[in-house]
């Protein structure tokens, strides 16, 4: 419940989603799943779920993200916890001591260039990143993770909606994995990779999606955590686009919280 501090100080439709969602905090039908990161020891990364959170298609919004600060680290002020919504976040104070490793250590380069590109927009419109083919998931597996108990939506990027096949041709292969339902020819699916780390900005190779097309990457990571596009080779037609649909997006993350309606979403302690 410590979410509840997390509130920074805003005005309009911000504000009202942010009473929105500390009304969805409460309810017994909120899930929360939490994970340690990699480079703090102090922060811990939280993503919540809630039935009353749903994509404008009606389909469940795959859940909000958070960073939050562990109880043994709190102090007198500070962030105990902040929502990613795609404002860029002051993550040297929010990483810590272990902020500098990140752009001398390769590992952590790459990892970096994930997480800031997953939970941040740029220009208004966010950029995946994608590294292995369990980024792509299907609508079967969506519906049935909780039953099969897996949760492969909790760390994949992209739904797949497969194309028909054209008429004339060959029924499509049922079983195709969504990997290779998504369209995204094998050879392309470059994970990030360290380019070079010294004499800095370090450099990231990355293979990304945005609006639905195709791009490879190279980024300079300053020492001061900016990132910027050295080179861009998109990799589809200028019109083409890929059968995938983002699981989590900043837009549809700030509809379905204006959606909310507080006094139905505290049903259940109130009844």
């Amino acid at each position: 419940m410590t979410l509840c501090a997390a509130d920074v100080k805003v005005a309009g439709d911000a504000a009202d989603q942010s009473r929105n969602l500390r009304s969805l905090l409460f309810d017994t039908e909120g899930e929360f799943f939490v994970r340690d990161m990699i480079v703090s020891q102090d922060r811990y990364l939280i993503e919540f779920r809630h039935p009353d959170l749903r994509a404008s298609d009606g389909s469940t919004l795959r859940g909000l993200r958070f960073i939050g600060l562990k109880r043994a680290a709190w102090r007198s002020a500070g962030d105990v916890c902040l929502l990613f919504d795609g404002r860029h976040l002051a993550l040297p104070q929010l990483i810590g001591t272990r902020w500098k490793e990140t752009f001398t250590d390769p590992n952590l380069a790459e990892l970096y260039v994930r997480f800031v590109l997953d939970t941040a927009e740029f220009s208004g419109s966010q950029w995946y990143v994608i590294s292995d083919p369990n980024d792509f998931v299907t609508n079967d597996v969506l519906e049935g993770h909780s039953a099969a108990g897996t949760f492969a939506d909790l760390t994949a990027q992209f739904r797949v909606s497969p194309q028909p096949p054209p008429a004339g041709t060959e029924t499509a292969d049922t079983a195709a994995s969504p990997f290779a339902a998504s369209g995204v020819p094998e050879a392309m699916l470059i994970p990030p990779t360290t380019v070079r780390i010294d004499p800095q900005p370090a450099l990231v190779f990355a293979t990304v999606v945005h609006r639905q097309q195709l791009h490879h990457l190279c980024l300079a990571i300053s020492a001061d955590g900016k990132i910027g596009v050295v080179e861009d080779w998109p990799r589809t037609t200028p019109d083409g686009t890929l059968p995938v649909h983002p699981l989590r997006s900043f837009d549809e993350q700030r509809a379905a919280l204006g959606r909310v309606k507080p006094e139905g979403a505290v049903r259940q302690q109130s009844s």
